[in-house]
């Protein structure tokens, strides 16, 4: 706090010592931090505004003239005291001292001379004189002449202007922070700070503070750490579970992950959207499995032809291709060939039959079920009939009916004319299939722990579950599911999800998928999905 007084009761006048001591005095104490008061100062004075003159005309004329000031500048406020002084003051001035048009007039009073003021400021005092001449006209044409003292005198008021006070500052006030440069992370922003020249504020041309009102420095702001994301890392590489065959094409599952590390969510940061895990399905071991070499059964049509003189001497061999080794399976043990004697045909050679033939390209009957063709280059063909027809004599054609005494072995043959060449599912046994040669079925088995695959046309891993019990067999030919499906069809087990019935000669056989379950809408063992639901268990 400080406080001030002037030397002004009285001030010094006339060489007069100035007051002891000091003008000032301060002290400090703690204050409030609210808004400080701020006292009141007085603005300029405006300009002086005159009455009216008190003559129109000649000496002595006066006016008064005043100007004013307001205590805005700045106005009290929060408490400050009000300004002190007045807010107006006033001088008198001579005005309208154009002598009149009379005789004998004295002239204008020339400028109030005035003496040094006893002070410079403050209110002081000073002699002032002036003179004048009676040549305002001069006394003529029988004008009087002036009255009056050509000389007069006066004191008056002199420096009466408050004397000039310099402005002071106030305190700093709080340091203000501006917006920060960044919300988080550590950034920089700016303080400012401010004061008034108002301690004392700057009056009556007393001179302004020196310096800057306001002081600017930097500083730290937001430090706390950003929100980090977090982020996916790449996927590892899959991982796959056993695959569910060893051989023959199977299937297996596949995985692979990921972290939510790169970076991790830190400092309120979001979670990685989307899953940190995902599986695939892939075929696998799709190389066929290992089948050992099977010789085929000897038959007819592997007899050589017979000598040119129709001898009963010839010979017959067989190939391991019943089904050939394959995949590495074992070839087959012994010889590739046997021999032995027959008659080659009773009655004439095949050459001679066609020789004989009134039509060398016709085909002549040489049983029910077996015909010639002559038609063949560069000897005649032994050709049977597909099951169930017979070699007609006068068309040179098979035909629809039996030849009447048929074997055994052949009334129930799978194969026939249109599928020579295919490997065919055995009826009852599913580790039997056969090879289908012009009409013939071949027998083959398939290795231990294996049963043939009527889709893949390849023994696969499995066991049979063929049904033994007569009255169930019975029940099921009865009512069977193949009773209007051709052989080779398949149809879902009603009862097991697991296995599918292989339709053979209208009867339904039971094969089983495994692990798998059979899908209807491909007709094959395939994976349980979605699509293909397990919907009957046992």
């Amino acid at each position: 706090m400080s406080r001030s007084r002037t030397c002004n009761n009285p001030a010094p006048a006339y060489d007069g010592k100035d007051c002891e001591g000091s003008s000032t005095e301060s002290k400090t104490e703690s204050c409030n931090k609210q808004q400080c008061p701020v006292d009141g100062g007085w603005t300029k004075f405006g300009n002086w505004v005159p009455t009216e003159c008190s003559v129109s005309c000649g000496v002595g004329g006066e006016r008064s003239l005043s100007r004013s000031r307001t205590c805005t500048s700045p106005m009290p406020n929060y408490g400050g005291k009000p300004c002190a002084g007045v807010s107006t003051e006033s001088k008198k001035e001579s005005c309208n001292s154009n002598p009149c048009p009379i005789d004998g007039g004295w002239t204008k009073f020339g400028n109030w001379v005035a003496a040094e003021c006893s002070v410079s400021c403050g209110g002081g005092e000073r002699s002032l004189s002036r003179s004048r001449k009676c040549t305002s006209p001069m006394p003529n044409y029988g004008g009087k002449p002036c009255v009056g003292v050509s000389t007069e005198s006066k004191k008056e008021s002199c420096n009466s202007n408050p004397c000039p006070i310099d402005g002071g500052w106030t305190d700093f006030g709080n340091w203000v922070a501006a917006e920060c440069s960044v919300s988080c992370g550590g950034g920089k922003r700016s303080l400012f700070r401010s004061r008034t020249c108002t301690n004392p504020t700057p009056q009556y041309d007393g001179k302004p503070c020196e310096d800057a009102s306001i002081e600017w420095k930097k500083g730290p702001c937001n430090s706390n750490p950003c929100p980090i994301d977090g982020g996916w890392t790449e996927f590892e590489e899959w991982i796959p579970t056993t695959c569910s065959l060893s051989c023959g094409e199977g299937q297996r599952s596949l995985s692979r992950s990921r972290t939510c590390t790169n970076p991790p969510p830190q400092y309120d940061g979001k979670a990685c959207e989307g899953f940190d895990s995902e599986t695939n399905t892939e075929t696998c071991n799709s190389n066929p499995c290992p089948i050992d070499g099977v010789w085929c059964d000897f038959n007819e049509l592997a007899w050589t032809s017979c000598s040119a003189q129709c001898s009963k001497t010839g010979t017959q061999t067989r190939a391991c291709d019943c089904p050939p080794a394959q995949h590495g399976g074992a070839p087959c043990d012994g010889s590739d060939t046997y021999t032995e004697t027959m008659d080659c045909y009773e009655g004439a050679c095949l050459v001679q039959t066609c020789d004989a033939a009134a039509k060398p390209s016709s085909s002549l009957p040489r049983n029910c079920g077996e015909y010639v063709r002559c038609d063949t280059n560069p000897e005649p063909l032994v050709m049977p009939c597909p099951a169930g027809l017979h070699f007609d004599d006068a068309t040179g054609v098979c035909v629809a009916g039996d030849c009447g005494e048929i074997a055994e072995d052949e009334v129930d043959s799978p194969c026939n004319s249109d599928n020579n060449g295919a490997f065919v599912a055995d009826d009852v046994d599913c580790t039997v299939f056969y090879q289908c040669s012009n009409g013939v079925a071949i027998p083959m088995s398939c290795p231990a722990g294996t049963m043939w695959d009527a889709l893949l046309k390849t023994c696969v891993n499995g066991n049979c579950q063929v049904e033994v019990d007569d009255d169930v067999e019975d029940e099921k030919e009865d009512g069977a599911a193949c009773a209007n499906s051709d052989t080779g069809t398949l149809l879902p087990d009603p009862e097991d999800c697991h296995k599918y019935i292989m339709c053979a000669n209208k009867k339904d056989e039971s094969r089983s998928c495994g692990s798998l379950v059979f899908d209807p809408n491909i007709s094959v063992c395939n994976w349980e999905s979605v699509t293909n639901p397990c919907t009957t268990k046992p």
